[in-house]
């Protein structure tokens, strides 16, 4: 077997143009990160910008599933705008959601659905418009 020392990146050569709008609208619509400014437990949680959202891919077992997270929303935005949400991969069907009621201090957001033996998309939203410092934080997913 021949020993491995590295890979060539090669040059991708198209005719088309490369589409702008589509890549902009895509890095808006995941914008977050991990940060050690805001967290519930230990030392970290994800901050989710203004119109942001975070997918986690979730296996689980046929039957009930619950799933938990701490969330802090923004402060002075009001009931709803941080969600929790668990989407069926490759549908537009959310199959349970749970918005934050903007205690303005971590709340914890939890959703209970019937479970598959399947891959889930669990999605972490932060729906403030961008105004102001209205960064949403989320920690303790289980």
């Amino acid at each position: 077997m021949p020993a491995y020392d590295g890979y060539e990146l090669t040059r991708l050569v198209t005719d088309s143009p490369v589409n702008l709008g589509l890549m902009l609208s895509s890095m808006a619509e995941y914008r977050s990160r991990i940060t050690t400014d805001k967290p519930y437990t230990g030392i970290s949680s994800l901050e989710i910008l203004p119109g942001g959202q975070h997918d986690i891919y979730y296996g689980c077992a046929a039957g009930n599933a619950t799933i938990t997270v701490y969330c802090w929303p923004p402060v002075g935005v009001g009931v709803g705008v941080c969600a929790l949400e668990v989407w069926e991969i490759g549908t537009d069907i959310c199959l349970a959601h749970s918005e934050s009621v903007g205690t303005e201090d971590w709340e914890q957001l939890s959703v209970t659905f019937v479970a598959e033996k399947k891959v889930y998309k669990v999605r972490l939203v932060n729906r403030v418009l961008p105004t102001g410092d209205t960064r949403a934080y989320f920690d303790d997913l289980v």
